[in-house]
């Protein structure tokens, strides 16, 4: 497979960009005061036209998932992505391995079944996600499926406290993010063995990177420069931006938040 040669999108400065999470929890939290959840969705949910039934006839439905979450370390948010009936995140999971004031970590790719993952988010993370789907033909598709195959060589798998708790040694801690999702929805995590993900920075190989690089290979625009600071609200400002392109590949916009019958 040939390299492709992606062009560069527009950015805004990074400090301007790593807030957007906030700035929208906060716009969204004040709706649901408002108006409720029912306004909400409608202002905020979007399909283009004729992308709908294409999309949900799709054989792996393809989502990106921008997190916003109201706790202090996540503020400035997460993002992770869909293809088919899994998600795949990458994030510094392992609690043990983290340096330098948690701005580094050994790199850990979590592999969930969808509908649980979301389910999770919602109601034990109490997060909103907002959720931006994406069109690919067949063979974009194949491409993706590639990519994945491609990048578990680099995998070997990785237990957090929760496994240890489940096979018998009851004096683990398990309270930790990871054990609380591998629990509660039973989440595959690996480590990143080489390469540029096999450790976690914060500001660099992170989470939004993933994300930019697997749809890199779909042959879309950079979210950010080669060398650069790539942050969530990079890709939200990215994808926002792509929803009103005539030739992109983001379908539409969606949010997921319980209904207050639910919290």
């Amino acid at each position: 497979m040939g390299k492709i040669r992606r062009k560069i999108s527009q950015s805004l400065p990074i400090w301007v960009e790593a807030l957007f999470p906030q700035r929208l929890m906060r716009q969204i939290k004040e709706q649901l005061k408002l108006d409720g959840s029912g306004v909400v969705l409608k202002e905020h949910n979007i399909m283009r036209p004729g992308f709908e039934k294409p999309y949900e006839e799709s054989k792996y439905k393809t989502e990106v998932f921008l997190h916003l979450s109201e706790e202090r370390g996540s503020r400035f948010g997460h993002m992770d992505f869909a293809f088919g009936r899994l998600v795949y995140s990458f994030g510094c999971y392992d609690a043990s391995s983290h340096r330098f004031f948690d701005m580094f970590s050994d790199g850990v790719l979590v592999v969930s079944s969808r509908e649980a993952y979301i389910d999770y988010c919602l109601k034990q993370e109490k997060k909103i996600l907002i959720g931006y789907p994406l069109l690919l033909t067949p063979e974009q598709e194949e491409i993706m499926k590639q990519k994945l195959r491609d990048f578990k060589k680099d995998l070997r798998i990785w237990h957090p406290n929760s496994f240890y708790y489940k096979h018998g040694e009851k004096n683990v801690d398990i309270s930790d993010a990871a054990s609380k999702l591998q629990l509660a929805v039973g989440s595959h995590f690996y480590k990143v063995r080489r390469r540029k993900f096999k450790t976690y920075f914060v500001l660099g190989a992170n989470c939004a990177l993933l994300v930019d690089e697997c749809i890199g290979v779909l042959g879309v625009e950079r979210i950010t420069p080669r060398i650069g600071i790539i942050t969530p609200g990079a890709c939200y400002r990215y994808f926002e931006n792509a929803l009103y392109r005539q030739k992109s590949i983001v379908a539409g916009r969606r949010v997921y938040l319980l209904d207050k019958k639910e919290e």
